[in-house]
């Protein structure tokens, strides 16, 4: 019994939509760090975690849970790009696109939603 990609983009796709609190707060987030970085504090604080974050800057971070979504699509249609039309998996990844394409859209949806209030 062999195991498929599609089946582990099936298992954590539906926790994708946790996103959308991270991606309504990233604004806030940013305005928040615009602010402590004008404090030498905060300054050397960050400087000196650096190396502990692979030498990323907290807006780096901070973008990165943002751009998954996105990546997780680009690399699902690569995929299936190189995926011939006999694979055992090709429906699959075909579905867990489809899958990851609409939390996408519910996420876009929240953040317009979240805008407005």
């Amino acid at each position: 019994d062999s195991s498929q990609l599609s089946d582990l983009f099936g298992t954590f796709t539906p926790y994708l939509r946790m996103y959308q609190g991270y991606i309504n707060m990233h604004e806030k987030s940013v305005s928040l760090m615009r602010t402590l970085n004008r404090q030498k504090k905060w300054q050397e604080y960050c400087a000196s975690v650096q190396s502990c974050t692979h030498q990323h800057d907290l807006a780096s971070l901070l973008i990165m849970p943002i751009q998954r979504l996105p990546r997780y699509k680009l690399l699902l249609s690569e995929i299936l790009k190189n995926t011939s039309d006999e694979h055992p998996d090709r429906e699959g990844l075909a579905a867990s696109l489809q899958k990851v394409e609409q939390v996408s859209l519910q996420i876009t949806a929240g953040m317009k939603e979240f805008e407005r209030r």
